[in-house]
């Protein structure tokens, strides 16, 4: 069987960037698993006219987001490469179409993943073509491609693509590539600009939102361990850490290292570029630009998480 690319979305309330970051994607993907988390917004709109226009997406309500990797179990030990897209993630669409001939001709086959690169945005300035953000490295990236031809197991009850498979026998998890070792963000073929730092739907209340693991994470155990350890009197440092526990994860992982400013290739299109999914579009261009003006205003402006 040829080498398939297997596409897994997971999105909750991500209106305003959802209909962008699939359609840079769509063409990178044989099949595309689109798994909205019960969203509030205008998501499931985004996702059925995505969808009409794109018979390779399959979109599948999920209340569990903790388990679907339940749904790449099939996946598993066949040749196929599974790619992890998130709805502020914005690839370089140039750089997937040769990353694409890269994977199918079996550059990569020893590898267990493939990692690329990430621009964190904190400021976007579409019109002139350029953004500003942390860079992996030193920052974490935030792509997502992983061999399931040599795995021989990932535990089903997780989120889709956290933590680690078991692989077969003769593999190791050093055998990971980056695209390149030797590039820069700039000269990736497998890079996102990353929008985990503004508003990503018309329903947030701040500008910076806490993933759905953090979620999870506050709305399961931070708040009865938070509720018990105030009725024991628990104060002080422990129970700031509790109650900050959801935003961790961007500050940690994301902002790292210094401030850069990087051009954007013509490649990264933009929101009103797909005016026919999402009539918003220039809304949310307008959006970006509000946020990335008060920013630039104001380089030491503290984001504010959810």
């Amino acid at each position: 069987m040829a080498t398939r690319i297997v596409g897994i979305v997971l999105v909750r309330n991500e209106e305003n960037f959802v209909t962008w970051a699939i359609q840079n994607a769509i063409d990178f993907v044989d099949e595309m698993l689109v798994i909205d988390n019960m969203s509030g917004d205008a998501t499931a709109t985004r996702l059925a006219a995505l969808a009409a226009r794109h018979p390779k997406i399959r979109v599948i309500k999920d209340s569990q987001p903790d388990r679907t990797n339940r749904h790449l179990q099939s996946c598993i030990g066949e040749d196929v490469w599974v790619f992890g897209l998130d709805g502020d993630e914005i690839y370089d669409r140039d750089g997937l179409s040769r990353m694409r001939g890269r994977v199918l001709a079996g550059e990569f086959a020893r590898c267990w993943s493939v990692f690329g690169r990430s621009l964190h945005a904190t400021v976007v300035d579409l019109d002139a073509g350029h953004a500003t953000g942390y860079v992996s490295p030193p920052a974490a990236s935030a792509t997502k491609l992983y061999n399931f031809a040599i795995i021989d197991s990932w535990h089903p009850n997780t989120q889709r693509l956290h933590g680690r498979p078991a692989l077969k026998s003769g593999y190791d998890f050093a055998d990971g590539a980056t695209v390149g070792p030797e590039a820069t963000w700039t000269g990736s073929d497998f890079r996102n600009l990353h929008m985990c730092f503004f508003p990503r739907s018309s329903l947030e209340a701040t500008e910076v939102r806490a993933n759905i693991t953090d979620r999870s994470f506050r709305n399961v155990v931070r708040r009865p361990v938070f509720s018990a350890l105030r009725a024991l009197g628990v104060k002080g440092r422990l129970a700031d850490y509790l109650a900050k526990r959801s935003g961790l994860k961007k500050p940690l992982r994301y902002m790292r290292g210094d401030v850069v400013e990087l051009a954007l290739g013509e490649s990264f299109g933009r929101p009103s570029h797909h005016a026919d999914i999402d009539p918003r579009g220039s809304e949310v261009e307008a959006l970006v630009a509000a946020v990335s003006a008060r920013r630039a205003a104001a380089p030491d402006i503290r984001l504010e998480f959810a």
